[in-house]
């Protein structure tokens, strides 16, 4: 208003807008464009659980996570309490170590934990505040509990016995949920083959595997000991072992101890053992036997051929395939 006061030849004229009367209207066109989106929000434990087909990768997965998680909630902690070593704290490590059993262990027990919040929202509610389940949740009778994990177990009336918590109060998981696929894919094994699981005559079927060697104290006085192999003949059948010691790793010594299994035990129809890829890297001796029966013809041709006339037919195992061969 001062600034007004003291110039008083200032004209403010009022400048208006409107059309005038008869005057063309002209209408204005914009183009607009239109967005349109969907949001899609996805749990992170139904992808985790979605994504993989076997147990072992999200458990990794996990405990990678949980590592990562922990240096992070250590900076938060700092943040509140100690903000000068919040500042030093630094979370980057550019070497990653392999995974430890403890970190599957808990990688486990928190994919546990997630299964259980998806399947029993209702039990978890009524449990961590202190009173029991309703009458119609499907675990009513087996005294369920939380433990310090925050994971559901079955109470059961082991609490005296003298085996691990693990093994009293098990952890209870639901059938329809994916997790138990994957433990049960995870756990479950092969089927045994037909020579394991038909009954027949001890050590018509068995295996053979050598280990050793093993330091003999000689019979005549100051005299060095001498190395021995010993050759462990399972049953398939019975289970039953016999042992044959074998004085070294020759083609004669091995026909020695296989003889002395034929007169005791009975003619041997079939015989397993490994192919001998175990003996790779190991000592000379032991490289020896798998020379015998991989390479060298002469060895190998000899021992097969006494097996064809004795009627014994001899089978190789597949590679890590330790199940079918007996021991």
């Amino acid at each position: 208003m001062q600034a007004l006061v003291e110039r008083p030849n200032l004209v403010i004229t009022r400048i208006s807008f409107l059309p005038r009367k008869g005057a063309e209207t002209i209408t204005e066109e914009r183009n607009v464009s239109h967005v349109t989106m969907s949001v899609i929000q996805n749990e992170f434990h139904d992808i985790l659980f979605a994504r993989y087909s076997s147990f072992s990768k999200p458990r990794r997965v996990t405990a990678f996570c949980l590592r990562y998680l922990q240096p992070l909630r250590a900076r938060v902690v700092l943040r509140r309490t100690d903000a000068d070593r919040y500042h030093q704290l630094s979370i980057r490590n550019d070497t990653v170590s392999p995974v430890s059993t403890d970190e599957l262990q808990r990688a486990k027990l928190h994919l546990c934990r997630l299964a259980q919040q998806q399947s029993f929202p209702a039990e978890i509610s009524h449990l961590s505040s202190g009173e029991p389940v309703i009458k119609s949740s499907a675990m009513k009778w087996l005294k369920p509990y939380i433990d310090e994990y925050r994971i559901i177990r079955v109470g059961g009336r082991l609490r005296n016995a003298t085996v691990s918590d693990y093994v009293k109060h098990p952890i209870v998981l639901s059938a329809k949920h994916p997790l138990s696929t994957l433990l049960q894919t995870h756990t479950s094994l092969v089927d045994l083959p037909a020579s394991r699981v038909s009954p027949t005559r001890p050590f018509s079927v068995c295996g053979v595997d050598y280990c050793g060697p093993f330091l003999l104290k000689a019979t005549v006085r100051n005299r060095a000991p001498t190395k021995a192999y010993v050759a462990i003949f399972g049953c398939f059948a019975t289970r039953a072992v016999h042992i044959e010691l074998v004085s070294d790793l020759t083609t004669a010594a091995f026909l020695a101890a296989l003889r002395c299994v034929d007169a005791r035990r009975g003619r041997i129809s079939e015989l397993h053992s490994d192919n001998a890829t175990t003996f790779k890297g190991a000592s000379h001796a032991l490289n020896r036997m798998y020379r015998m029966l991989q390479v060298d013809n002469n060895d190998r041709d000899r021992i097969f051929n006494w097996c064809a006339e004795n009627e014994i037919r001899w089978k190789f195992i597949p590679p890590r395939a330790p199940h079918i061969g007996g021991l």
